[in-house]
């Protein structure tokens, strides 16, 4: 059964948590990348105006989230010094990725007033890096299907940065609903297909209830060895759950499979159905009404849509931040406020794992 509470963009993570829970929470590790073999993605320095092109690079990796943001930014640019859950205290990284703004102002106008791209009058950050001599340009969006208005200039983005980057793949990543049970919290599904649901004003699109697929399949070379050796488990606690239950409902009818400390060894899985797209924050129950979905997400349908329409290579690769929920606990207000504890404050680590998905994906191939 499926719930709507808030979306994805407006769920602050850790700035809603306590000094004293944060004292709990570990920081992301430092990657020793010699455990696989391997080196650190190498910083390209690329300075240029807001209103400049995009540059011509072989990949484009796109991810949405602060949380998953942080997490990104720690797996390509700073993966040599641990990065603290408190990211939002000390957020000096973000000053190294260059702002994109080129064509920004024609549509600035039709945005809602609290659209996250309006603070900085742009579509989001870059940066770019080499793997493995692949030129990587790493974008973060501001723009998203559930804040920007019934346009969904969202599609703008990503045909600039299709046309101006002429990349060979394209890829979107981050934080997910679970659908399918098993899938625990930090697992990584990747597939090559979306569908949207959409609601509300894009109920009547053309294009809804379409999935928008390509023949893309990942090289798959480094994904064992990653997920022995660097895939982190999510450090989830009974301790933790009880602090986050505390003004929800009692923990043991919240608990399943998915979440609990002891069962939880993330995953990765190479998926041959869809994410499902939807305009708002929707979670699933343990009961598989939605197991036909590799996760439940709220932007990549736009991505395979548009880069059909261009036949642009793109793969999704979605990171589990809120497993199915116990479907045995009927009530929906209950449902919804744990899934989002559960996403606020685990989506940061969940991301590490997507993020070095992504990488390895890049990088055998």
């Amino acid at each position: 059964m499926m719930r709507v509470i808030k979306t994805r963009y407006k769920v602050n993570h850790a700035k809603d948590l306590s000094p004293e829970f944060l004292k709990k929470m570990p920081p992301l590790p430092v990657i020793d990348w010699k455990k696989i073999e391997s080196k650190s993605p190498q910083q390209v320095t690329t300075k240029q105006n807001k209103d400049d092109k995009l540059p011509k690079v072989d990949v484009v990796i796109i991810t949405w989230t602060e949380a998953e943001w942080a997490a990104f930014d720690h797996v390509f640019c700073n993966s040599e010094t641990e990065m603290p859950f408190a990211y939002y205290e000390n957020d000096s990284w973000q000053n190294s990725w260059n702002l994109y703004g080129r064509g920004y102002e024609k549509i600035e106008s039709e945005l809602p007033a609290d659209a996250p791209s309006k603070k900085n009058q742009s579509w989001g950050r870059f940066r770019i890096v080499l793997i493995n001599n692949h030129r990587v340009l790493l974008f973060k969006s501001d723009m998203h299907i559930t804040t920007d208005g019934p346009k969904i200039p969202l599609q703008i983005l990503i045909e600039n940065i299709v046309q101006e980057c002429s990349p060979d793949l394209l890829l979107t990543i981050g934080t997910a609903g679970g659908t399918r049970t098993g899938d625990v919290l930090g697992t990584v599904n990747i597939t090559n297909k979306a569908h949207f649901n959409l609601g509300g004003d894009f109920k009547d699109e053309k294009f809804n209830c379409n999935t928008y697929s390509n023949n893309w399949r990942p090289s798959t070379d480094l994904l064992p060895s990653l997920k022995s050796n660097l895939m982190i488990k999510i450090p989830i606690t009974f301790d933790i759950l009880e602090d986050l239950a505390k003004n929800i409902h009692p923990l043991k009818d919240l608990l399943d499979k998915e979440i609990e400390p002891d069962y939880v060894l993330p995953e990765y899985n190479i998926l041959d159905i869809p994410a499902f797209t939807t305009n708002e924050y929707e979670i699933a129950t343990n009961d598989n009404h939605y197991d036909e979905y590799a996760c439940m997400e709220m932007d990549d349908a736009v991505i395979a849509m548009v880069c059909s329409k261009n036949n642009q290579t793109f793969g999704i690769v979605r990171n589990i931040s809120d497993p199915v929920i116990n479907h045995l606990l009927h009530n929906k207000e209950i449902q919804q406020k744990w899934a989002e504890a559960i996403f606020g404050t685990f989506g940061f680590y969940t991301s590490f794992n997507g993020a070095l998905a992504a990488w390895a994906i890049v990088a055998a191939s």
